[in-house]
């Protein structure tokens, strides 16, 4: 938010990914037209157009090498289908993006993600979310992590010496502007 080239090039680069839009394509047509009412209906419940969720899932990428996505279940409010076998499962209605430094993934004795939890400011309880619920995009995560190094890591420093190099000049000019 507060470093300019930074945030330009963030910005230009989620331009450039969706300069042309989207769309789904695919052989059975059938299940293409489904996708793209689903996707309407759940653009609709989330008060935003699908395009715009999908811009935000890329943003939250390139910014922190992160996006946690909770599924939003509500049987009334959903025209699709459940996913398991035995139709007990609510349909999703829509999703919602999560911070990611307000929910952490609880592990069970064998090292795998039992459930989510997260936690909300100002002394709110926390809620627990199931782990079929919680879909979590990653780039650049090393062996052993659950989360996604953060691009920007590798060149913060540099950026942090350039402005404390720009104040420096700034400083010195300020001095030395008027001569005696």
């Amino acid at each position: 938010d507060t470093e300019a080239y930074y945030k330009q090039a963030i910005g230009r680069k989620l331009a450039l990914a969706f300069r042309n839009g989207a769309e789904v394509v695919g052989d059975n047509q059938d299940f293409v037209q489904y996708v793209e009412r689903r996707m309407k209906q759940m653009g609709y419940m989330m008060n935003q157009k699908f395009l715009m969720f999908l811009k935000e899932i890329l943003f939250n990428l390139m910014v922190s090498s992160n996006c946690i996505v909770i599924k939003i279940r509500a049987a009334e409010a959903s025209g699709g289908y459940a996913n398991d076998k035995n139709r007990k499962q609510v349909p999703v209605a829509g999703y919602k993006i999560v911070p990611t430094q307000t929910i952490f993934p609880f592990l069970d004795g064998k090292g795998r993600i039992e459930k989510w939890r997260r936690f909300f400011g100002m002394g709110r309880p926390f809620r627990d979310y199931p782990n079929e619920d919680v879909i979590h995009f990653h780039w650049d995560r090393k062996p052993g992590h659950l989360f996604g190094t953060p691009r920007h890591v590798s060149f913060r420093d540099d950026i942090f010496a350039l402005r404390r190099l720009e104040e420096n000049i700034e400083l010195l000019m300020v001095h030395h502007l008027f001569p005696l």
